[in-house]
């Protein structure tokens, strides 16, 4: 009985630690397929791990910071000029793929910005 205990519990042990290395293989490669300073998916990246190897801002420079650039939703048009519309909070995670920020409004429309520039360089909007 305690040889088949013992070997259960090296079962277990083995596939413990198989999921391990399996799992922080997976977050490693997720992280590989995303290019420093994109956001692909609402945690970063495929293995949704909310990190950034960014290094550019520090404890030091942090105070130096300016705005780049500001980009005023597409809802605000409809808004002001529909007074019977009337937009709740909302919260979105832009996205950041190959140069372009990808954003949504409280209305379902979606907007392609340039990341360097915040110039809008596609939008849609489904009229809902």
């Amino acid at each position: 009985m305690k040889s088949y205990r013992r070997q259960v519990v090296l079962c277990l042990t083995r596939v413990a630690v198989v999921l391990l290395v399996t799992s922080t293989s997976v977050r490693t490669l997720a992280q590989s397929l995303v290019p420093d300073g994109e956001w692909h998916a609402f945690g970063r990246d495929g293995a949704n791990t909310k990190y950034s190897p960014l290094d550019q801002i520090t404890a030091d420079n942090f105070g130096d910071l300016e705005i780049a650039w500001r980009w005023t939703s597409l809802s605000k048009a409809v808004v002001d000029s529909e007074e019977r519309i009337r937009t709740r909070q909302f919260h979105a995670t832009p996205l950041m793929v190959n140069g372009l920020v990808y954003v949504s409004t409280a209305l379902g429309q979606v907007a392609a910005l340039d990341a360097g520039t915040g110039e809008q360089v596609w939008a849609y909007d489904p009229r809902i």
